[in-house]
C-alpha cells in the first residue's frame, strides 16, 4: 500500500502487470469484441477452468504472462437469445389482428423501416442508438407526432417471428409494452399486435380505448399501403 494525496493506493509488480494486461493481443488473434482475460496464475488461484478458453501469452517488460481468455460477446448473445419478452394475448389490454397481403419478411420491413412507418403510422422516427450498428435488442428511437414525443426501446427481436418494444413518454417513466407477432398464412401474413398498458387506475379504460382506436387505424393504413405497393408493382411492365 502507498499513501498518495491522503488516499491509500495498491502498488507493486502485480498492479503494474494488471495495467500491462489491458494492452493485449486477444482481439487481434480472435476477432472477439468483448472478452475476459485471465492470467494462468489467476485461474489456478480461483480454481476454475471454464470451457472455450483461448490460450495465449503476452510479453511485457515485466516478463512473459501465460493467459486464458473467454468470449463474453458469445455468452451475452446466449443470454439475449434465452430472454424472451412477449405480451401474450391473455395478458394484454389490447389485442388486434390484421391480415396483410405480403410475406412476413416484407411486413417486418414495413413495421420497422423509419420511412415506411411514416406512411402508415403518421410519425417521424429518429433512431438514437443502434447496438452493433443494426436494429435489434437495445435499439432506441424517438417517435415524433406533432408535439408528442415517445421513446421506443426494443426489448426482444426475433425476425421474422415477433418483436417487442417499450414505449415511454418523458418525463413519465410509465412504460407500455407492445408485441408484434407475424405468422405466415396462405402466402400472406397474419399480424397480431398485443399491448400491455401501465397501471393508471381510473384512466386505464380510457387509455385502452384510445390505444385500440389509434392502433387499429394505423394497422388498417399499414395493410392498405402494402396492398397498394404490391398493386403498383404488379401493374408496372417488366424490364427488358
Amino acid at each position: 500500500m502507498h499513501r498518495v494525496a491522503g488516499h491509500e493506493e495498491v502498488v507493486g509488480k502485480d498492479v503494474a502487470l494488471a495495467h500491462r494486461l489491458l494492452k493485449n493481443g486477444v482481439a487481434e488473434a480472435t476477432g472477439w469484441r468483448g472478452y475476459a482475460l485471465f492470467s494462468d496464475q489467476a485461474l489456478q488461484r480461483l480454481g476454475i477452468d471454464p470451457e472455450g478458453l483461448f490460450r495465449g501469452s503476452e510479453t511485457y517488460d515485466l516478463g512473459i504472462v501465460e493467459t486464458a481468455s473467454v468470449d463474453l460477446d458469445e455468452r451475452y448473445q446466449g443470454f439475449v437469445d434465452a430472454r424472451r419478452v412477449f405480451v401474450a394475448p391473455e395478458a394484454a389490454d389490447v389485442t388486434l389482428v390484421r391480415r396483410v397481403a405480403a410475406s412476413p419478411a416484407v411486413t417486418w420491413e414495413w413495421l420497422n423501416d423509419p420511412d415506411r412507418r411514416r406512411r402508415w403510422e403518421d410519425l417521424v422516427v429518429e433512431p438514437q442508438a443502434l447496438p452493433g450498428g443494426r436494429s435489434g435488442v437495445g435499439e432506441v428511437s424517438y417517435c415524433l407526432r406533432g408535439s408528442d414525443v415517445r421513446v421506443m426501446t426494443v426489448l426482444d427481436w426475433r425476425p421474422f417471428d415477433y418483436f417487442t418494444v417499450q414505449s415511454t413518454r418523458p418525463p413519465s417513466v410509465d412504460a407500455t409494452l407492445t408485441s408484434y407477432a407475424l405468422k405466415s398464412v396462405d402466402d400472406q401474413t397474419e399480424l397480431q399486435v398485443t399491448v400491455a398498458l401501465p397501471d393508471k387506475g381510473l384512466r386505464r379504460r380510457r387509455v385502452r380505448q384510445s390505444t385500440e382506436t389509434t392502433l387499429g387505424l394505423s394497422l388498417d393504413r399499414l395493410a392498405g399501403a402494402i396492398a397498394d405497393e404490391i398493386l403498383v408493382g404488379a401493374s408496372e411492365p417488366p424490364n427488358r
